[in-house]
């Protein structure tokens, strides 16, 4: 049996790239001939990796395609295709969050939204959700409810297991750190005027690292960051990481002492589980699909929204950092949420039996 597994891209590092790459594994574990389907990539050592042009599409017996843009050839490729096709949804941003910063990106997730309740039209199409959040979204766009699983994405979460956080809560700075994109969605705003309030109302002795890489198509946003950065006065409080090895990632997820998450849409949030696998306590906005992620007895307030708000999280950071009781509380839920939810096996086992129809035919 030959499996083509299709996304425009696949990168090394990314979420959607190693949900692919534990798909590839896991089929080839199987007896199956899974090939990657890409237009463009940065990961290739272990893996069958075609260009579209380049496949030999009626070889193949299943397509799993990942859907989380606007891809006009994938939408081509999957009509035209001689066999059954799977989806796999990992969201798209709503695009009123580009609104103010970049036409292209508004009109990109416009149209990857469009082209999602057309590819969910064909009701005997089978879906495979990252999440309930995800999987209710596909339903309300018309996706038949039978046909929808829950199946989290493959990560890298089974090397963290084995690695502990170093941190030493009794140093100074406290450091604070938040994995991810610099993308209106992702809640900058709301890490500078939490920095803020920590800094004036509790205690000066804080270090924030906001890490992940930044668009060039999204430079306004990034100027908005740090002239509100320097106009609140937090230049020695906060950091930009923009380039950062996994090994580096590795190092700041080891010392740092809370991973604080403010965003406002996630269809899932990988990050959220790579901290908890590695024992690094949980503040995270619940909205979307974060809550669902995080587990049971995290820490998870509603997303701020005034200055109320913003000081009730620097109360809470602040109660994580002196409270040893609830900082072990918090680490054990978190690594118990990953092991037993986000490990290989879990995955494995829901993966295959949401596809099994497909694999016995």
């Amino acid at each position: 049996m030959k499996v083509a597994i299709c996304h425009q891209a696949f990168a090394g590092g990314d979420a959607i790239g190693n949900d692919m790459a534990g798909m590839y594994r896991l089929l080839e574990q199987l007896g199956i001939q899974p090939t990657i389907i890409c237009e463009w990539r940065s990961q290739t050592d272990g893996f069958s990796v075609s260009q579209p042009a380049e496949a030999e599409w009626d070889s193949f017996d299943l397509i799993i395609y990942h859907h989380s843009t606007y891809w006009e050839l994938g939408e081509r490729l999957i009509h035209d295709a001689n066999c059954p096709t799977v989806f796999k949804y990992h969201n798209i941003t709503p695009p009123h969050f580009f609104e103010p910063y970049c036409g292209r990106y508004v009109e990109v997730c416009r149209l990857g939204r469009e082209q999602t309740s057309r590819l969910v039209a064909e009701n005997s199409r089978t879906w495979l959700a990252d999440s309930t959040y995800n999987r209710d979204e596909l339903i309300a766009c018309g996706a038949d409810p039978a046909k929808v699983f829950v199946v989290p994405p493959f990560s890298r979460i089974g090397g963290l297991l084995q690695t502990r956080s170093v941190a030493k809560y009794e140093a100074t700075p406290a450091e604070i750190l938040f994995l991810g994109r610099f993308a209106p969605n992702k809640g900058h705003y709301h890490l500078l005027k939490l920095a803020k309030a920590f800094v004036s109302e509790i205690d000066a002795g804080l270090l924030i690292r906001m890490v992940g890489p930044m668009d060039p198509g999204l430079e306004r946003y990034r100027c908005e960051i740090v002239t509100l950065l320097a106009k609140l006065g937090l230049q020695k409080h906060v950091q930009i990481w923009e380039h950062c090895s996994d090994d580096e990632v590795l190092g700041l997820l080891q010392r740092s002492h809370i991973y604080l998450a403010c965003s406002e849409h996630e269809g899932f949030c990988v990050p959220v589980i790579e901290a908890q696998a590695i024992g690094l306590p949980l503040v995270a906005a619940n909205v979307c699909a974060v809550g669902e992620t995080a587990g049971e007895k995290q820490l998870l307030p509603p997303p701020p929204k005034n200055e109320i708000d913003y000081s009730f999280y620097a109360g809470l950071l602040n109660e994580l950092l002196r409270n040893q009781d609830l900082r072990d509380q918090v680490v054990a839920a978190g690594y118990k949420n990953a092991w037993e939810r986000f490990t290989n096996e879990p995955l494995e086992n829901v993966f295959v039996g949401a596809i099994n129809d497909f694999l016995r035919a």
